[in-house]
């Protein structure tokens, strides 16, 4: 379900409870701010903990089916649904209309089970990923930036450690009050709704056009389309994990935990600034929500950011050096993310004439050198006795050139020996 209603009212929803320690705190902090919730209950916790269970419905927050035993592949879907509905009645007097499936699945039947109950199955427009701890600061911001009218925010009471959730709660509630929110349950909210669309299982569809497959930049904005015919689109998400350490951007810094981050959105067109990333290889990971909770499938590209020039250097022959023999000029190069070529340059001195790999000319040649690895080679003609100048210059596969390494020689057919 994604409700529409134009003035500032949002509700925050709580799953995978009840849990005892989590539920009571996030229970007295809603009090504390005189603020009413929607709990969507696994049953099997509701069953273990009837009484937590009581003082959340008690306390006048509504409770919403989140299966028995929050499966993503359930044996039964029907009976994941049925037998919490049923322990719901049970405890609390009164059945509920409000499901949602774990993990956001629409494809493993539990869906499907709801609707053919005649329930309203609820997704979230706001996901701060809380279940993922990814720190306190991180949750409030992401509620906060991602508040729209009518907005449901997706946070958990049960399923683990949620000292952040409890953390963050005051601080999201007073953020959102400041932007001039009210809070409302979700029954409260499906009441204002000006669209309620419970049949659209359709999620969006995305591609990333740029960057391409395995491709190398000097510089990224990453973009593509996105399409999304019932609902609409809500938003584009991006992540980028650096190659090396696995290390996530989190729009300030680098951070273990995976941070999603908006993309700019036009029409049926989105983008995301890469600009700031510095040189190095990356991979990343975009998805669309559209505005009934659902995701679409992770499309993901790597991609090298290069701006830093390889370096070249010359072996042989050697600046200064006098030579009877030179069959072969050879040295090294080398660049972080890739070698494309090395070209070399060589010119006789006394007339200026350039070697184009077939003749001698006026006209300045560049001749391709043979490149194995970080060593490169290129065949010289046969000399005569003069004084030559001779260049090598690597470039990479973005197309960065190193500087010129130069070697002045002289080629001498009767040089002797040292003995």
């Amino acid at each position: 379900v994604y409700v529409g209603p134009t003035n500032k009212v949002i509700a925050l929803t709580f799953d995978d409870g009840p849990e005892p320690g989590n539920t009571e705190q996030i229970l007295a902090i809603l009090a504390q701010n005189n603020v009413k919730a929607t709990f969507f209950q696994v049953g099997s916790h509701l069953q273990a903990y009837p009484d937590l269970g009581r003082s959340v419905r008690n306390a006048g927050h509504a409770i919403g089916n989140h299966t028995w035993a929050h499966l993503e592949a359930p044996t039964s879907s029907v009976d994941e649904v049925q037998k919490t509905k049923d322990a719901i009645a049970s405890i609390y007097g009164g059945p509920t209309a409000l499901f949602r499936p774990p993990f956001g699945n629409f494809e493993n039947g539990v869906v499907n089970a709801a609707l053919d109950l005649d329930d309203a199955v609820i997704m979230w427009s706001v996901d701060p990923k809380d279940w993922d701890m990814p720190g306190t600061t991180a949750i409030v911001n992401t509620v906060l930036s991602g508040a729209t009218p009518g907005g449901i925010v997706l946070l958990h009471d049960g399923g683990g450690d949620r000292s952040q959730t409890i953390a963050a709660l005051p601080q999201i509630i007073a953020g959102l009050r400041s932007q001039g929110y009210t809070f409302l349950t979700v029954p409260e909210l499906l009441n204002l709704g000006a669209s309620i669309t419970a049949s659209d299982l359709t999620p969006p569809a995305l591609t990333i056009t740029t960057p391409g497959v395995s491709l190398t930049y000097r510089s990224l904005t990453a973009t593509g389309t996105v399409t999304d015919v019932d609902s609409g689109v809500a938003r584009v998400e991006a992540s980028v994990q650096r190659f090396g350490d696995g290390l996530y951007w989190n729009g300030t810094a680098w951070n273990s935990a995976a941070e999603a981050f908006p993309a700019q959105l036009s029409a049926n067109n989105w983008n995301v600034p890469l600009t700031f990333l510095p040189d190095g290889g990356y991979r990343l990971d975009v998805a669309a929500t559209d505005k009934v909770g659902n995701v679409s499938r992770t499309q993901s590209r790597e991609f090298w950011l290069d701006n830093v020039a390889p370096v070249v250097a010359i072996t042989a022959p050697t600046t200064g050096s006098t030579v009877s023999s030179l069959a072969t000029a050879t040295g090294t190069a080398s660049d972080a993310i890739g070698l494309n070529q090395v070209t070399t340059a060589l010119m006789r001195n006394s007339d200026g004439l350039w070697w184009n790999g077939t003749t001698w000319t006026s006209a300045y040649a560049e001749v391709k050198a043979t490149l194995t690895g970080n060593n490169w080679s290129v065949t010289i003609p046969s000399l005569t006795s003069n004084t030559y100048t001779f260049w090598a210059q690597s470039v990479d596969h973005i197309g960065n050139r190193s500087d010129w390494a130069k070697s002045i020689f002289t080629y001498s057919a009767t040089v002797t020996a040292k003995r």
